[in-house]
């Protein structure tokens, strides 16, 4: 099993279609969470162990981050950059 983590099913969508193409016996499990939140990375992290289907994590890859976009904060009052590259460290 793959689980992909990201905002919503629209961005994550494209390569589940192309995992799925390459080998149907592949089960995929999306996890929404915005990485920009706190609260949401910390749900999407308890719902994990939860799920009956997810026995064990073999591999982790943490691949998020944002680049050279205009100073904005977090609703935690982080700083967007670095709040995203810390939350998926």
């Amino acid at each position: 099993m793959i689980i992909l983590v990201g905002q919503s099913t629209k961005q994550v969508q494209p390569p589940i279609d192309e995992i799925r193409e390459s080998n149907p016996q592949i089960q995929v499990k999306f996890i929404a969470a915005d990485l920009a939140s706190l609260k949401s990375a910390r749900n999407a992290a308890q719902t994990i162990p939860e799920e009956q289907e997810i026995t064990k994590i073999d591999v982790l890859i943490n691949n998020a981050g944002v680049m050279a976009c205009p100073f904005q904060t977090t609703e935690d009052r982080l700083e967007f950059q670095l709040a995203i590259s810390d939350i998926s460290s």
